[in-house]
């Protein structure tokens, strides 16, 4: 099978010299070219791994984009789900708060003003139309000049034709008075005492007389201004005046001593009253939250500087008071007044039932329309109510809630109303600096706000400044 090598080799034609070197030299070039290309061949390699790397972290990154991209679509979805049941809801609220509104004022006491073309001329109960005055009647006349025409700056020839017109204006830039008061100095033989006679403006102790003290008054707790604001304001008004926020400050705390007695006259004569209103708003005192509980009735309003929410507070205001207490049934109140003297706030469970059972909030409204209700009526109500809590409530509260129409319209409005003044000077003043001084607009703001509900409300408040200023201050009391 196999051929001796050297029997073949006789055939072979080998290639000559001249062809051999050629090959050679071929080689000798493809060998020089091998290096370059397998360098560049790594160079490639290298590159290639680093694409397919470059490669893999873009498709991660596509792949996370796309997982966010798919998330960020299905809250999307949900939020639009969402926004449709809120508006939903909204739309429901709005439906439920117009028959809440109906429910409490859909009643015969409420009218809706009837829309009327408004006539010329004067209108009913509109206050200083100037038409109606008697010029000729007004002690004095301001008279108007005219000695060259406006226009051409000519003289004009005097005639006696005039035109009258009504003027009200206040002067401005008022000079304060600085007065030596000289009093007179006697002795009584009969009561064998030295007497020194006593000014009607003069306040002891102090270089302000009684019209200072009650500006200040009357701006701190009827315009609610801050302490600042009350300076700046009779500073303008009053030339030469230079008040400043420290005597603002002392004679409030001066007048709230002369006036401590009156206020303790009124908070027993509030607890002799047969019907008296509660209720509770937040203070601060150096950014600290205190109380402010008022305690009225028809004529009187007292306000009260309390620590705490507790019912310590109630049980001072109350004392030995046989008076029906009409309150929103905070458990203060429950747990101090007898519980056959306690009125409860149609308004405050009429709001509750509208948040927790439509149909009860619908019976029970029927109930306070008609201003009429029973124990019994009431009981039935909470039978059938699938709230658990405005059923409690309404069991707890069913003798006070029937009771409250045989002496009030059953609200609490009196003290809400009384309240408002203090929530709007918290809301300027941010409180008080010191608790003395809470003390001190609860007495002054109590005064004011039962002589207010009177026609002589000035001369009323100064009447009693300047009786109570000539008997000596008495010690603060201690807080309970």
């Amino acid at each position: 099978m196999y051929t001796n090598w050297r029997q073949q080799s006789k055939h072979t034609i080998f290639p000559t010299d001249k062809e051999a070197a050629y090959y050679i030299s071929i080689l000798k070039k493809l060998r020089a070219e091998v290096a370059p290309l397998r360098a560049e061949n790594a160079l490639l390699k290298m590159r290639l791994t680093k694409l397919q790397k470059k490669f893999q972290q873009q498709a991660m990154h596509l792949a996370l984009l796309e997982a966010d991209s798919n998330l960020k679509a299905e809250q999307i979805t949900n939020l639009t789900k969402q926004r449709d049941a809120l508006a939903q809801e909204l739309k429901k609220a709005e439906h439920k708060n117009g028959v809440y509104q109906e429910y409490l004022f859909g009643h015969g006491n409420h009218q809706q003003k009837e829309s009327s073309a408004k006539t010329r001329g004067g209108q009913l109960h509109h206050a200083n139309i100037n038409r109606t005055v008697d010029l000729s009647s007004l002690p004095q006349k301001l008279v108007a000049p005219l000695v060259n025409c406006p226009n051409c700056g000519n003289e004009v020839a005097q005639t006696t034709s005039t035109r009258q017109r009504l003027l009200i204006t206040i002067p401005m830039q008022t000079p304060a008075q600085k007065l030596c008061v000289v009093s007179q100095r006697q002795y009584c033989p009969h009561c064998h005492k030295q007497l020194i006679a006593k000014d009607e403006q003069s306040m002891p102790f102090s270089e302000y007389g009684l019209n200072v003290f009650l500006q200040v008054l009357i701006l701190r707790n009827k315009l609610h201004l801050s302490i600042d604001a009350t300076a700046t304001c009779m500073n303008i008004h009053y030339q030469g005046l230079a008040l400043v926020a420290s005597v603002i400050c002392s004679l409030e705390a001066q007048a709230a001593g002369y006036l401590q007695e009156k206020y303790d006259t009124l908070l027993e004569a509030i607890r002799n009253d047969e019907l008296t209103y509660s209720d509770e708003t937040s203070w601060f005192v150096k950014g600290q939250r205190v109380w402010v509980w008022v305690f009225a009735s028809n004529t009187a309003t007292i306000y009260h500087a309390g620590v705490s929410r507790g019912k310590g507070e109630i049980e001072h205001l109350y004392g030995n008071s046989s008076s029906y207490n009409m309150h929103d049934g905070y458990g203060a109140y429950t747990n101090t007044i007898g519980k056959d003297k306690q009125l409860y706030c149609w308004s405050h469970i009429l709001r509750s039932a509208y948040l927790e059972d439509e149909n009860a909030a619908h019976s029970l409204a029927h109930l306070f329309h008609c201003q009429q209700a029973s124990v019994q009526q009431i009981h039935a109500i909470a039978a059938t109510t699938a709230s658990n809590h405005l059923q409690q409530r309404l069991i707890t509260q069913a003798e006070g809630l029937a009771r409250a129409f045989s002496y009030t319209d059953g609200t609490n409005n009196l003290a809400e109303r009384e309240l408002r003044s203090i929530v709007i000077a918290r809301k300027i003043s941010f409180g008080s600096a010191s608790f003395p001084g809470f003390q001190n607009r609860c007495i002054t703001a109590s005064i004011i706000q039962t002589y207010a509900k009177k026609s002589s409300f000035i001369s009323d408040l100064a009447t009693t400044l300047t009786a109570a200023s000539r008997i000596p201050i008495p010690k603060q009391k201690p807080h309970p």
